[in-house]
């Protein structure tokens, strides 16, 4: 079930494989539509989770919820 497919970003069965900066891994799913940006994500054993949400206003703020992620896994 956590198997990604050769793609960038991994992905497999609405399942993605975020790196953070501090070289966790962290499993889940980010998307948006305009005017938003969200991303759910949680740490393989499940002890640490987010769930984001974020207006979005620029590509910048695409790239603000990366940041929301390490913060929350790397902090």
């Amino acid at each position: 079930m956590k198997k990604t497919t050769p793609v960038s970003p991994e992905y497999g069965l609405g399942l993605q494989v975020f790196k953070t900066s501090c070289g966790k891994t962290v499993l889940g799913h980010g998307g948006g539509i305009p005017g938003w940006v969200t991303v759910s994500c949680a740490t393989a054993d499940g002890k640490v989770k987010l769930a984001a949400s974020l207006n979005e206003v620029d590509f910048k703020d695409v790239k603000l919820i990366d940041k929301v992620v390490d913060s929350a896994f790397c902090g």
